[in-house]
């Protein structure tokens, strides 16, 4: 536990050091140019059509990338550039994204949906544990798969993503809230 809380911390100091641009690199169409070091590009059919992802294929710890609306799985290139020799990174473009299909059945492209797509992606990649990074939209889908494959989520990262409903009203998400600090012991 305490090995992937560091790896997480140490990948999200990555990218802000690197300060990687998520407005210029923002649309699928700014990212086609881009290719993932360490990383081979595969198919994976799914209930919702064929998914592209990203693998480093490395023999590490699985981490899965999941990027925010418009963008594709290279969003990560720095992460992959940095760290996909030693640690088994998968990066998923989601459907209607970067080089996956459009959706078969747009009804579940809900953040449920695509949470339940994901999950399957796991399973099909036959991962028994694994870390989750999520930018903006693909935050709220790890929230989401977190009630779906809970044991399977070993620790997560969100960045760029409200902590609330969208029912509950954006506006909420996104309001300064002061939080005590309060002392964490980690499990044994």
């Amino acid at each position: 536990m305490k090995k992937t809380i560091l790896f997480l911390s140490v990948l999200m100091i990555v990218g802000l050091i690197w300060k990687t641009n998520v407005i210029s690199m923002g649309s699928t169409l700014a990212q086609d140019h881009i290719k993932l070091p360490n990383a081979t590009m595969r198919i994976v059919p799914t209930i919702n059509g064929n998914v592209a992802i990203w693998d480093s294929q490395s023999s590490g710890p699985p981490v899965i990338f999941i990027h925010g609306n418009s963008s594709s799985g290279k969003i990560f290139k720095k992460q992959f550039q940095e760290f996909g020799k030693n640690y088994r990174l998968i990066a998923i473009d989601l459907p209607g994204h970067g080089e996956s299909e459009l959706p078969t059945d747009i009804s579940n492209i809900t953040y449920p949906g695509l949470a339940q797509l994901i999950a399957e992606i796991i399973e099909k990649l036959d991962i028994e544990k694994t870390a989750v990074v999520g930018w903006s939209l693909g935050g709220r889908i790890a929230f989401e798969l977190s009630h779906i494959i809970p044991n399977k989520i070993q620790g997560m990262l969100v960045t760029g993503t409200a902590p609330i409903a969208v029912s509950q009203g954006i506006k909420k998400g996104f309001t300064p809230t002061i939080i005590p600090f309060t002392h964490f012991e980690p499990s044994p």
